[in-house]
């Protein structure tokens, strides 16, 4: 059984590259807002790396201006349950994929698959929280304690935060799932689903259900979601929303 849901997440890991080095075929006529082009993000070159981009944005939103010392560096290390998911996720799928490799070590590496395996279901167990194989999703994004978060798109940037209760793409073909630019914003129970785009800096306020590109700089409310304001700076409103969500508040950064 081991074996088969390991072959199963490899599998799916490879589809979702193979889709993202695919070319795509534009439906705009059949798909409102801007025509989406393949995703420029590559992934984190090392998920060691990727985690300490992590650690410094759950750090810095917690402690905006970088005060504070060791100890609030190790409360945000020890209490940051999004930072553990991503953690476990990261290193998970490192270990699963050199474990499930052609080599030298093969007991060694038959541990590792087998550790990886029961982490990562562990992890979605544990925080209530899940994402999925194959999702690109650079360091330096937050995602919500509060968990009750489904992450499946085909990309995330850096700089993105994610509040609790929200879906973004599970249960879609790679080809189909949503790409979310960099430094967005997502508020609580969101919907985020479809062949789409959601532009940089783009902001989606609480209750949205998405399913259209999004350009950049854009915020996005309701449902249908519809562009409710364009401008450059969100700052003001997401420290506001941050508030209203008891969220750090360095989440309403923007």
């Amino acid at each position: 059984m081991l074996d088969r849901m390991a072959s199963e997440q490899i599998a799916s890991e490879q589809l979702a590259r193979g889709a993202r080095g695919a070319p795509v075929r534009e439906r705009a006529a059949a798909r409102p807002g801007p025509a989406r082009t393949p995703a420029p993000l590559a992934g984190p070159s090392s998920p060691w790396r990727a985690l300490r981009e992590d650690a410094r944005f759950a750090y810095a939103l917690r402690h905006p201006g970088g005060r504070g010392g060791w100890w609030a560096r190790a409360k945000v290390l020890a209490g940051a349950r999004g930072l553990h998911l991503l953690a476990i996720r990261r290193v998970g799928s490192a270990a699963l994929a050199w474990g499930s490799a052609s080599g030298s070590l093969r007991p060694l590496r038959r541990g590792a698959r087998l550790g990886a395996i029961l982490a990562l279901r562990a992890g979605e167990v544990l925080f209530k929280s899940s994402i999925t194989a194959g999702a690109v999703i650079e360091g330096g994004v937050y995602l919500s304690e509060r968990g009750h978060i489904i992450i499946g798109p085909r990309s995330m940037g850096a700089g993105t935060i994610v509040h609790d209760h929200v879906t973004i793409g599970r249960g879609a073909l790679p080809e189909d799932k949503p790409d979310i630019g960099r430094g967005v914003w997502i508020g609580p129970r969101c919907v985020i689903f479809g062949r789409i785009r959601v532009g940089d800096g783009a902001t989606v306020l609480p209750d949205t259900v998405l399913s259209v590109s999004v350009p950049a700089g854009a915020v996005v409310q309701g449902n249908p979601a519809r562009v409710v304001r364009r401008e450059a700076d969100h700052g003001a409103l997401r420290r506001g929303l941050a508030a209203a969500c008891g969220s750090p508040p360095g989440t309403g950064a923007g």
